[in-house]
């Protein structure tokens, strides 16, 4: 059977399970096909899928004779079952696009026709996991308008706020779509600055799809651009980075870093070094920081350096007078 007919069937499926005596022509009215099309669907469902489908002269359409009947289109084990509700349990990343109806359409459709037995009960699984959602809001329309263009690789004019700037209009070329920590970005060549950046779509005001084609030059890769492990600042260059660190340390930090890429050494019973490479500068101190006397940088100097500088800013502001108030 074709990917056209069980698209089909599975519509038909589903009008009929909600008792709406859906007629043949409706079907053919909505697919844009025959009606011969359509009956020939309703003879597979009776004569190979065993469906009771059946015509109610008093309702003038078709229902199922059976109650409770389904397409057992999903033939799969509680293990499966349990992946696929979690998967639209955390599926958190599309809540904010125009995919979400789309997706809790699917999910319906797929659910009803997983067998009872392993169906998962919704009140029972919230009581056992917990998603704390975080995401930020974004206009639906302008992530459609970034996704459509930077699938047919056209280039868009935004109205663009940065952090602690007037918007401003910029050209850009959207080359990839990020979703990261519950937020969504667009990797874009910016034409003015001539260079890759990376825009929050949540920060676009304005957008207009421009009739002008462009192509992703061949040496892109975005591993140069992002690190799944810190973060997806654009502009740091790569260093390698030399972290020493108590051993009782050493599992949780590791989790950190794949372990294809990343150097272990002892230094005394209780210390060692991980040295690993990373391109994201700015977003790794920020997580060196959260550590604070537990790690301590070796290299990069330039590093050290920052990491002192920002620890010098914390000392003096936080040994102070309290602004406001008056010493006694």
């Amino acid at each position: 059977m074709g990917k056209n007919s069980m698209e089909r069937i599975i519509y038909i499926d589903e009008l009929l399970r909600d008792h709406s005596f859906p007629k043949k022509q409706d079907f053919a009215e909505h697919f844009e096909v025959s009606g011969k099309t359509i009956e020939r669907d309703l003879e597979y469902m009776r004569d190979r899928l065993g469906a009771p489908v059946v015509y109610d002269r008093e309702r003038c359409g078709y229902c199922y004779e059976q109650e409770g009947y389904y397409i057992p289109s999903c033939h799969m084990q509680q293990q499966e079952a349990l992946a696929l509700f979690i998967s639209h349990y955390l599926g958190n990343a599309w809540k904010a696009t125009p995919l979400a109806d789309a997706a809790q359409r699917l999910w319906k459709r797929v659910s009803g026709s997983i067998s009872e037995e392993l169906l998962i009960d919704t009140s029972a699984f919230s009581q056992t996991v917990h998603l704390v959602d975080q995401s930020v809001e974004i206009d639906t329309r302008s992530w459609l308008s970034v996704f459509t263009a930077a699938r047919n690789r056209r280039k868009i004019r935004i109205t663009y706020r940065s952090q602690g700037k007037a918007a401003a209009e910029r050209v850009i070329r959207p080359y990839r779509l990020i979703h990261h920590r519950n937020s969504w970005y667009v990797l874009a060549y910016d034409e003015n600055r001539q260079m890759p950046l990376m825009f929050s779509i949540s920060r676009i005001e304005g957008l207009t799809e421009l009739d002008e084609a462009f192509t992703i030059p061949e040496q892109f890769s975005i591993s140069d651009y992002i690190d799944p492990r810190f973060g997806i600042h654009i502009g740091g260059t790569p260093c390698t980075v030399v972290i020493q660190l108590e051993k009782s340390l050493l599992a949780v930090v590791s989790e950190h870093m794949p372990a294809t890429n990343r150097q272990i050494r002892q230094c005394s019973d209780s210390t060692c070094t991980i040295s690993f490479e990373t391109n994201q500068r700015e977003e790794l101190k920020h997580w060196l920081l959260q550590w604070g006397g537990n790690i301590e940088v070796i290299e990069p100097q330039e590093m050290r350096d920052e990491l002192a500088a920002i620890g010098r800013y914390y000392v003096d502001t936080y040994t102070r007078d309290t602004p406001g108030t008056e010493v006694q």
